[in-house]
């Protein structure tokens, strides 16, 4: 999630579009895919996952290619210059070559990110990320912490710009992927604190109407709501004597669950 809740003191600087638009043009997912994953995943560029039927939506395609100097000029653009490596506002206002609303004249984009230790491909992830952030004059200071804290500091609303737990999500229990609990203001997992009427207006369409997924997830896809990361897929060996009394092996969500295994 990015962090949407005015009590965050960069809440004015992630609130801009441009800058949303700039973490996510540098994000090498397919070179974290092929470095990292090894392969293993897929690239994501909506809420949806991959290979969503088309019954329930049209694709969606990526609307920001990685490419660090795209990144750079949306920066630049917009009245920002670097300063000793950081993004510096040197033109404060409202236009549209201006950096936006509440964002002074000095402004930097130093921001924080939060995310779940214990997970080496996740760091590595990461750490891939702040470099090429770094690259484009946007400056992350990380902090890692449990998987549970990280959950609660995640809704506290004040110490990130971005977090994550290093779980994803799942669409449960009845794994229609519709947006209501995730983009909503009352949604129940909208730890963001994201709110967009327009967003608001296309869920409701596919929840309370018939609409297909197609437009709320390509304006999620542009919007960014959260930034996008590679869906990694994990991979493993089962002896072939081994069997289930739960009736299936490995379990759909990848869990190991030895207690219902046997041979």
């Amino acid at each position: 999630p990015v962090n949407f809740n005015s009590a965050d003191p960069k809440s004015a600087a992630v609130s801009q579009l441009y800058i949303r638009q700039a973490l996510q043009t540098a994000i090498d997912q397919n070179g974290i895919l092929t470095n990292i994953d090894k392969g293993y995943g897929f690239p994501i560029y909506s809420p949806l996952p991959p290979n969503t039927p088309s019954s329930i939506s049209g694709a969606v395609p990526n609307p920001y290619p990685f490419s660090l100097s795209t990144a750079k000029a949306l920066l630049t653009s917009h009245g920002w210059t670097e300063v000793g490596g950081v993004m510096t506002c040197t033109s404060p206002g409202t236009g549209a070559t201006n950096c936006g609303t509440g964002i002074t004249q000095g402004y930097t984009l130093n921001f924080k990110i939060l995310w779940a230790s214990g997970t080496p491909s996740l760091d590595a992830t990461f750490n891939a990320e702040i470099a090429d952030w770094a690259q484009i004059g946007i400056q992350f200071t990380s902090t890692e912490d449990t998987f549970n804290n990280v959950i609660g500091r995640c809704y506290g609303g004040a110490v990130f710009e971005v977090c994550s737990w290093g779980g994803g999500w799942i669409y449960a229990p009845d794994y229609y992927p519709s947006g209501e609990t995730l983009f909503t203001p009352t949604g129940s997992f909208n730890p963001g604190s994201y709110n967009d009427p327009t967003m608001t207006t296309l869920i409701n369409a596919t929840t309370f109407g018939t609409a297909k997924l197609t437009a709320y997830a390509t304006y999620a896809a542009k919007q960014l709501p959260v930034l996008y990361q590679p869906q990694v897929t994990g991979a493993g060996e089962i002896i072939k004597t081994e069997k289930s009394s739960i009736g299936f092996t490995p379990n759909p969500l990848e869990n190991f669950m030895p207690e219902y295994l046997h041979f």
